[in-house]
């Protein structure tokens, strides 16, 4: 049974442990700087120890808080040397007195600050040249104030015991490890479970020294003596978590964050496995609405497919009724006019004065309604598909346009002003249609007591993409104008502004100049003020 329990490691170091005690507590009682020597001695090995292991494995560390424990230990290390050394029964330091507790306090300082501020490096790097700078200068201050500017509280006094501010001190540093212990469970994934076990009841242990150190007033009592076994488990511990893990399973405290890292990879992989399965569930639900979609989108585009053929078709029947009514009607209409003519001519005589005057007004209706059938007939043309475009020079247009006009002009003594006009892609029976119907109104609605003066000209402006701009052709008279509230109406079918028996006409020729503007891809405003002209702005684009 002895024998098993042996060739187990822990077991052997417990008996080890429990079988050095009396002597090591039999030496404190007979010679206390032996027993003293030999337990801090232990610890300072042990430090230095620690520091050298980590030093020299720093470029393979993880984990910065092993590099910051292992810097700090060695000022430790250095500072509890000093604490031996210092103790008045070694004769190292005679005229100094008694410094091992004031000594004791500044590196326990030490070992509980450092131990409460290494968790901050677990996640951050460590600037090696930084801390041993601020280490040295805040050792060489306590140094300094110990032997040089002698400034340092007092720990003991003899034949009294411990001063407040050594036992204060002690409940302080006790605090800062049991920081230090938080500070580690936060970030116990970082660790290895064992290692981090190790490591807490080391810093446990080492509040129960802190502890222990409060309550002796005897440097030989036996409360001096409980804490010193306390500090050499507690570095032994250390020793356990570092040393001896380090040199035998060094993967445990050196590659703890790649096994965490591999437990994220596997994690991360599981999780994206999880995504991926919601994602192809996404891709097939959305792959269907889509088809969903796209059904639907074609259903409506055939339905929108053969709603246009019906409109098309109800379209042309309209187009080829009106065209063949508007031509079939007009026949009749001329016949009656030549009839009319002629019993006027041949028969004025027998029909008295009133007949002559209801022949006359009957004349006179039949030319207004063959001048509406034409105009019928040129809207209707307008509606249908407009032939292939050329490049047309619309200064010829207007001048082919006013030969037409002549008679016009000359029986108003009226006045055309041709500007710069330009050459675009246009149809050009269309624009000839549309600057007929602008100038013949613009001679028409002239004002009774002048001369009507027509002016013509163009403007371009520019622009970008497939088009170079557009062009902006001007139409400016002098006439009777009308109130722009009006300008809607004046271009819809069959609309006039001014009396028919003053200004004759059937409505349509503003209608039509609409017409012809919007199938060239452009828009026609007007400007005008009554009783002083108006100006038509037609805007056309210029494609090259």
């Amino acid at each position: 049974m002895i024998r098993s329990l042996l060739t187990q490691p822990k077991y052997r170091a417990a008996i080890f442990w429990v079988l050095a005690l009396p002597p090591l507590y039999f030496i404190s009682r007979h010679n206390y700087n032996l027993f003293h020597v030999f337990v801090d001695g232990a610890s300072i090995v042990i430090a230095a120890c620690v520091f050298l292991i980590i030093w020299n494995a720093r470029r393979i560390i993880d984990n910065d808080y092993f590099l910051y424990v292992g810097i700090a230990f060695l000022f430790f290390a250095f500072m509890d040397s000093m604490h031996v050394l210092g103790n008045k029964n070694m004769g190292v330091f005679p005229e100094y007195g008694n410094l091992g507790p004031a000594l004791y306090i500044a590196s326990r300082y030490i070992l509980g600050i450092s131990l409460m501020i290494a968790p901050l490096f677990i996640h951050r790097k460590l600037n090696t040249t930084l801390m041993f700078a601020v280490y040295s200068l805040g050792t060489s201050f306590i140094l300094l104030s110990v032997f040089y500017w002698q400034i340092f509280p007092v720990c003991i006094v003899e034949g009294v015991g411990l001063t407040p501010f050594k036992v204060v001190s002690d409940y302080i540093i006790c605090l800062f490890l049991l920081g230090a212990i938080g500070l580690l469970l936060i970030n116990r994934r970082s660790f290895d479970s064992r290692v981090l076990r190790i490591i807490v009841s080391s810093i446990i242990l080492s509040i129960a020294t802190g502890v222990a150190f409060t309550l002796y007033a005897d440097p030989f009592g036996i409360m001096n003596a409980v804490g010193h076994f306390f500090q050499i488990a507690s570095f032994y511990l250390i020793y356990l978590a570092i040393i001896e893990t380090s040199l035998t399973k060094p993967q445990d405290v050196l590659y703890q964050k790649l096994r965490q890292s591999e437990e994220k990879l596997a994690e991360n992989i599981q999780q994206l496995d999880y995504a991926n399965v919601e994602l192809k569930q996404k891709i097939a639900e959305r792959r269907q609405a889509e088809e969903s979609l796209q059904k639907s989108r074609d259903e409506l585009e055939q339905h929108v497919r053969e709603r246009t053929a019906e409109l098309e078709l109800r379209n042309q029947e309209l187009q080829n009724f009106t065209f063949v009514a508007a031509h079939d009607l007009q026949e009749p209409l001329r016949k009656l006019q030549n009839f009319g003519d002629l019993i006027t001519t041949k028969c004025a005589g027998s029909i008295g004065e009133q007949g002559r005057d209801y022949l006359r007004r009957m004349v006179q209706t039949a030319a207004r309604m063959q001048a509406l059938l034409l105009s019928l007939l040129d809207y209707s043309r307008l509606t249908s598909k407009a032939a292939p475009f050329a490049r047309v020079k619309l200064k010829g247009i207007v001048e082919a346009v006013l030969s037409d006009l002549e008679v016009a002009v000359r029986e108003t003594n009226g006045s055309v002003e041709i500007g710069d006009l330009p050459e675009i892609e246009a149809d050009p029976g269309q624009m000839a249609s549309l600057f007929q119907n602008l100038l013949g109104n613009a001679l028409k609605f002239r004002r009774k007591d002048g001369t009507p003066h027509v002016r013509i000209h163009s403007n371009h402006k520019a622009g970008g993409g497939s088009q170079t701009g557009e062009w902006e052709i001007y139409v400016e008279d002098d006439g009777i104008g009308f109130e722009e509230v009006h300008q809607d109406l004046i271009f819809r079918p069959f609309q006039q502004l001014h009396g028919r028996n003053q200004y004759p006409g059937v409505g349509m020729g503003l209608a039509i100049c609409k017409k012809v503007v919007e199938r060239h891809g452009g828009t026609i405003t007007a400007r005008s003020t009554p009783g002083q002209g108006s100006t038509f702005i037609v805007k056309l684009p210029n494609k090259r």
